[in-house]
């Protein structure tokens, strides 16, 4: 039988697992601000450069980023 492993380093035998939570969610808060601060850098990015192709791959990204935050938001809620 394979080893299931848990979010946060967390094993199904941890006996600390509202704190193995807590550090999941934290983690998980981290990312959703680094997603968040992409979203805003390529969405600037898109607004303000004389650049087509610039323009044009900002505009991918922010997508992208856009759809991070998103699923990011999702877990998190489902966590809390």
């Amino acid at each position: 039988m394979d080893q299931v492993v848990l979010p946060g380093d967390c094993h199904p035998e941890c006996t600390h697992r509202i704190a193995c939570r807590r550090k999941f969610r934290t983690r998980w808060r981290a990312a959703l601000a680094g997603e968040k601060r992409g979203y805003e850098f390529y969405y600037a990015v898109s607004g303000t450069s004389k650049i087509p192709e610039v323009v044009a791959l900002a505009k991918e990204f922010v997508k992208e980023e856009a759809e991070h935050v998103k699923i990011l938001e999702a877990w998190i809620a489902r966590e809390e």
